[in-house]
Order: structure tokens, then C-alpha cells, then sequence
């Protein structure tokens, strides 16, 4: 049986994980900056991911890729590789309108290159935000090393009743956390003094998801070799 102390202790590693800087955190600020139905869509998509991963080690998919470290290891390099050209794109498509927001720096409005790009179909950030989470396969392993104590205490396994219970309280609890960085980024205070850097912003994020990108490819080949 889970007890309150235990279940407070799995909140609160969920949640100062939620917060963690990554690749999630940093696509949904991003957004966030662009619009707030923006940062939702990337929220929604970033969610979902994470409602895949957590399934996925709650059925014991985190148990066989650890058996199976090589196969961890060839998604990781996936997921790196795509981080990198997901920052690529990204660095590519907003320096036009980089260079023109840094030249105009006085002007309060975007520039008129990059407003097209900031008010995408939700979609497409929904779509990125599922990629850019599904993109890191260690999460299933870091899920099911998180949950294994709290769904075996004692090395007795919760009721499906129970179990489903955990499932959606965390998931809310991400959908929640992400949310409060979408309505604190898309605050007018906030928003109003960064919106006409947005390019910048979309140029730097892109190049941080080129480095982040990097270092899990990097360490996928080590692993690998």
C-alpha cells in the first residue's frame, strides 16, 4: 500500500522534475513568447509525449530497454540527431527575421518576416512538442527508475485502480506545471517587452536545441563504441 508521505515524495520529485530545464521547457517558452494558444498547442504536444512515456514504464517497456541498453542507446541517437536538425531548421528560418528585430530594435511590433512564423497552425507546435518529448527515449527508463518504489512498495505491485490513479495525477501535474510557464511567458508584462526580440529568441533556442541535440548524440556514440 502507498503511503501519504511516499505519494507526496513521488509529487514532488514529478514536479521539480517538470520544471527542470530540457528541451520540453524551452520549446514551450518559446512558444509561449510567440502567443499563448501557441505555448498551449506545444504544452499539449509536450503532455502527450510525456502520457506515452509514463504508459510505457508503468507496462514495463523501461525494464526491456535496460536490458537492452544498445537499443536505448540507437534512439538516443535518433532523438539527439533529431534534436539537431529541429535546431538547425529552427536557426535557419528565424535569422532573416533576427537580424531585421536587432536593426529595429525601437519598434514594438514583430518583423514583418517573422510574423507568418509566429502565428503557425497550432498543430504544427503540437506536433513539435510531441516530437521534440519523444525525442528523448531515456525518459521511459528515468519513469519507470522513478515510479518502480511507489508501484512496488514493500515488492507488493498497487491495483490497476490505484496504479491508473498515479497515472493521471501525474499526468495533470505536468499539464500543469507547463501551463503555469505558458501563462507566466505569455503575460502581456512579460510578452510586451520580449515579443519584438521574438526572432532572437527563436534564433537562440534553436541553436541551444543544436547543443542539446549535440551532447545526447555525443553521448549515445560513447555509449555505443
Amino acid at each position: 500500500m502507498l503511503t501519504a508521505p511516499q505519494l507526496l515524495a513521488l509529487i514532488g520529485v514529478w514536479i521539480v522534475g517538470a520544471y527542470t530545464p530540457g528541451p520540453d521547457m524551452l520549446l514551450v517558452v518559446q512558444r509561449s513568447l510567440a502567443s499563448r494558444s501557441a505555448g498551449f498547442a506545444a504544452t499539449a504536444g509536450v503532455v502527450t509525449g510525456v502520457t506515452v512515456w509514463l504508459a510505457a514504464s508503468i507496462l514495463g517497456l523501461a525494464a526491456i530497454l535496460q536490458a537492452r541498453e544498445g537499443v536505448l542507446h540507437w534512439l538516443q541517437l535518433a532523438g539527439g540527431l533529431f534534436l539537431v536538425g529541429m535546431g538547425i531548421l529552427g536557426v535557419r528560418a528565424a535569422w532573416p527575421g533576427a537580424v531585421e528585430a536587432v536593426r529595429a530594435r525601437a519598434d514594438t511590433a514583430l518583423p514583418p518576416s517573422h510574423r507568418e512564423r509566429a502565428n503557425r497552425p497550432a498543430r504544427r507546435d503540437y506536433a513539435r512538442g510531441l516530437a521534440t518529448n519523444l525525442s528523448n527515449p531515456k525518459a521511459v527508463v528515468f519513469f519507470g527508475s522513478l515510479l518502480a518504489p511507489f508501484l512496488y512498495p514493500g515488492g507488493t505491485g498497487l491495483s490497476f485502480a490505484a496504479s491508473a490513479g498515479i497515472f493521471a495525477l501525474l499526468v495533470a501535474l505536468a499539464f500543469a506545471a507547463f501551463t503555469s510557464v505558458v501563462l507566466l511567458a505569455s503575460h502581456p508584462t512579460i510578452n510586451g517587452r520580449i515579443r519584438r526580440f521574438l526572432p532572437v529568441v527563436d534564433a537562440a533556442s534553436g541553436a541551444l536545441f543544436v547543443v542539446i541535440g549535440a551532447l545526447i548524440a555525443v553521448a549515445a556514440i560513447g555509449a555505443l563504441t
